[in-house]
């Protein structure tokens, strides 16, 4: 993710985080926190570019995969600059 990207939490996305009980500031801290990327990909759908990282957050004792996808239409806000734990 871009530095001063940000997410744009809508109710289907935290919905979505809260299934596998993570937070939405969990999900936040793996672009701060050195991810591995795994792949990047077009959704059929929407046509938009998705990417998959695997990351660590400082609440879990294990790795968190996060999708994310670049909507430049966005106004941009300020995401971790870096690790938060």
């Amino acid at each position: 993710m871009e530095p001063g990207a940000r997410y744009d939490w809508d109710e289907h996305n935290e919905g979505h985080v809260a299934a596998h009980r993570v937070r939405p500031p969990e999900v936040e801290e793996v672009p701060a926190n050195d991810p591995i990327h795994i792949e990047t990909r077009v959704d059929a759908r929407s046509g938009e570019e998705r990417v998959l990282e695997l990351g660590h957050t400082c609440a879990a004792s294990s790795s968190l995969p996060d999708y994310w996808t670049v909507r430049p239409s966005r106004t941009p806000g300020t995401a971790p600059a870096s690790p938060t734990c």
